[in-house]
């Protein structure tokens, strides 16, 4: 408890000089958005550390499998466990569902490829082993609330 409170107020006291030493409203966003990006890491560090063998094994599958189609069974089979013994515990840790997380964590990169503007929306589908384009645009409406061709570079 102390580590994690001692971790959030170093981050804070940085935020809190960094702000006070902005010119203008652009480094202000700027200060935020790193503020947000260090806490968002720090808890993701201190949610790895509470997480069994297991669980972290399986987040670690689907991030580097991302870019294939994956399931529950599938990874449940590459860990030698039991898929319904590791949907309960992945659920019971993290507060998802294993193919929730797996559609965290493809959203996610389908959001940084889309940002890239290196890739269209079709090769990010592709990529990201969803079945087709139209399935992909329903997942990415349904997890961000609007259309991935909203965010196109142009």
């Amino acid at each position: 408890q102390g580590m994690v409170h001692d971790v959030a107020n170093t981050i804070l006291r940085e935020g809190l000089v960094a702000l006070s030493q902005t010119a203008d409203e652009h480094e202000i966003q700027e200060v935020i958005e790193n503020y947000h990006k260090r806490m968002r890491v720090a808890v993701r560090k201190m949610q790895a550390k509470l997480y069994t063998k297991v669980v972290k094994e399986a987040c670690e599958i689907i991030h580097f499998k991302r870019h294939h189609k994956i399931s529950t069974s599938s990874i449940a089979k590459e860990l030698g466990v039991n898929a319904s013994a590791l949907s309960k515990k992945f659920k019971a840790e993290t507060g998802k569902t294993v193919t929730e997380y797996i559609l965290e964590v493809k959203m996610e990169e389908a959001q940084r490829m889309q940002k890239s503007g290196i890739y269209t929306l079709e090769e990010i589908s592709d990529s990201l082993g969803f079945p087709n384009y139209a399935y992909f645009s329903r997942r990415y409406k349904t997890y961000f609330g609007e259309n991935p061709s909203k965010h196109i570079q142009n």
